[in-house]
């Protein structure tokens, strides 16, 4: 948990909390985008590999397989720039949050 005053850098100098929520916030969006990223990669090299792709036109599971890993990887990252985008929004004030 961060101290509500002030905290200490890596160099023993004092930060702004704020500063070190919003550094721990975008490691952590980075961690969180690299999953479905890497998901994202791995079937692209499938798809690029000829001998792959001539195993899956003889099984057509392991393609609808595919299909389906990648839209999920694209949908949690698009929620994941939709969040990101949000957060921007609300911290610069553009949006209002009502109850």
């Amino acid at each position: 948990m961060v101290d509500t005053e002030r905290t200490l850098d890596s160099e023993g100098n004092r930060t702004d909390p704020a500063r070190v929520v919003d550094t721990r916030l975008i490691a952590q969006i980075a961690h969180d985008l690299r999953t479905p990223l890497a998901s994202i990669r791995l079937d692209f090299d499938l798809l690029s590999d000829e001998e792959a792709m001539a195993k899956m036109r003889s099984n057509p599971r392991q393609r609808e397989r595919l299909i389906l890993n990648l839209g999920r990887a694209l949908e949690r990252m698009e929620q994941q720039i939709t969040d990101l985008l949000d957060i921007g929004d609300l911290q610069s004030g553009q949006v209002n949050v009502e109850d």
